[in-house]
């Protein structure tokens, strides 16, 4: 009877080791889903509370702005050093989106480039709100990509016969454009 007793306290003993372990790893899990820029980018106007935190998981703070609650997600982020962003809610419903500054760096493209965007009358053709797809068909893909504090940036840098070396860029706002700068021809 004694040896059954030992036994049992041992594999409760495994069980509680076994979901101590699984709670800590799975609350490390869900509190450093904030720290990519993919899932900031999944969260919309209009989501609510629960849906934020199955999304970024629980913030690092709360708390409570004009319009209602605030969560920060505030914490260091490899890459990138200590970085902040928010949720604003109104009436339980994200109202207003901080996403955090993630730096990444510049890279290079693997496809051919295209010389379109050396062009001063392509690049007016370019207007606000226009997707991805749409700049690819009026400049090409860029010479290289980078990340911002709004999303995406598409760099197109190189020689332009009588300018030189110019650069411009593209900023892209959940799939949109956001900001345009005109390379100087």
């Amino acid at each position: 009877m004694n040896n059954h007793k030992l036994l049992l306290s041992r594999l409760l003993a495994v069980f509680l080791f076994l979901g101590f372990t699984s709670i800590l790893l799975s609350s490390t899990l869900l509190t450093d889903r904030w720290k990519s820029s993919t899932n900031w980018y999944k969260v919309k106007d209009g989501m609510s509370t629960s849906q934020i935190k199955e999304i970024l998981g629980p913030p690092s703070s709360y708390g409570t702005g004009g319009m209602g609650p605030i969560w920060y997600y505030e914490g260091n982020v490899p890459g990138s050093g200590n970085v902040t962003g928010l949720i604003q809610f109104y009436r339980g419903r994200v109202w207003e989106i901080e996403i955090p500054v993630f730096d990444t760096p510049k890279t290079s493209t693997t496809q051919p480039i295209s010389d379109r965007w050396k062009s001063s009358t392509n690049w007016y053709k370019v207007k606000d709100g226009m997707s991805t797809s749409q700049i690819k068909e009026i400049l090409g893909p860029p010479s290289s990509y980078g990340t911002g504090g709004m999303g995406p940036i598409w760099y197109y840098e190189g020689n332009v016969p009588g300018s030189g070396n110019v650069t411009g860029l593209i900023q892209f706002y959940r799939g949109r454009v956001w900001e345009i700068e005109i390379p100087v021809f």
